[in-house]
């Protein structure tokens, strides 16, 4: 009877330690998570994959798409543009987002240009 107490009460302070340790590594992965300092991939590993790209085409997109509306400025090919598009600068704009994914480090005049030749290209054969 004495042999089972002292090996539950082994087995508590077994788990007891093991709390321990594991609240104090948890305290140590948030610390380094605010500074920056780990890995991405330990920032959340279960959905690691569907994070990294979800994250990877939005953070691209959000530049890309900055970049299109500061394109959208003055230019009359970009006046063209949106006059092929009856006024619509909106698709304009995802116009020019998707050819920067599609064909990134071009001039903003070359995106432009891809885009009207596009349309015309698309209207002739529809």
């Amino acid at each position: 009877m004495i042999v089972i107490i002292l090996i539950i009460g082994q087995l508590i302070l077994i788990a007891i330690a093991l709390k321990i340790i594991f609240s104090l590594i948890d305290k140590m992965i948030y610390l380094c998570r605010r500074k920056g300092l780990l890995p991405r991939y330990w920032q959340n590993p279960t959905k690691i994959s569907a994070i990294r790209k979800s994250e990877k085409v939005n953070n691209r997109r959000s530049k890309i798409e900055r970049k299109a509306i500061k394109i959208s400025g003055s230019s009359t090919s970009w006046k063209k543009l949106v006059s092929l598009l009856h006024g619509d600068t909106a698709t304009a704009e995802r116009l020019i987002a998707g050819l920067m994914l599609k064909f990134p480090g071009k001039s903003d005049r070359w995106y432009i240009e891809k885009a009207i030749y596009d349309l015309d290209r698309d209207r002739r054969r529809g």
